[in-house]
């Protein structure tokens, strides 16, 4: 079964130099016969975090939007991949507001102490690593 990576696009333009180094990474991901999903993050319909703070309790967001699928994803990958320009001495603002919804992961770790991704096989108290900003 191929390894599956998820490989995050964020910068706006679609074929600019960020892009193209990906699609770089991309080619030699699969090239080593990985699964590759190419997601550009600035053209998602997503809303940024509110702090409604939910996944404080819930592995849920509040938020009704795209995002949940990005959850399941990200819970299934083996790898991720990330490209992004330098804007204002940091990452564009659409890709810091989909890092920030990850809170869902952190509030898993952080506050009610559970992990969210383990190696296919592996024992429920033998974690394979954290999702943590």
């Amino acid at each position: 079964m191929p390894k599956k990576v998820i490989a995050l696009l964020g910068s706006p333009l679609l074929d600019g130099n960020t892009a193209r180094l990906l699609d770089e990474a991309i080619r030699g991901a699969e090239e080593a016969g990985c699964e590759v999903e190419r997601i550009a993050v600035a053209h998602l319909d997503i809303l940024p975090c509110m702090e409604y703070f939910q996944c404080k309790e819930s592995d849920t967001c509040l938020i009704p939007d795209e995002m949940a699928d990005y959850y399941r994803k990200f819970r299934e990958m083996d790898g991720l991949i990330i490209a992004t320009p330098v804007m204002t001495m940091g990452v564009p603002g659409r890709l810091k507001s989909f890092m920030d919804r990850f809170q869902v992961f952190y509030m898993a770790k952080y506050h009610r102490f559970q992990v969210f991704f383990r190696r296919s096989g592996e024992m429920k108290d033998r974690p394979r690593w954290y999702f943590a900003m």
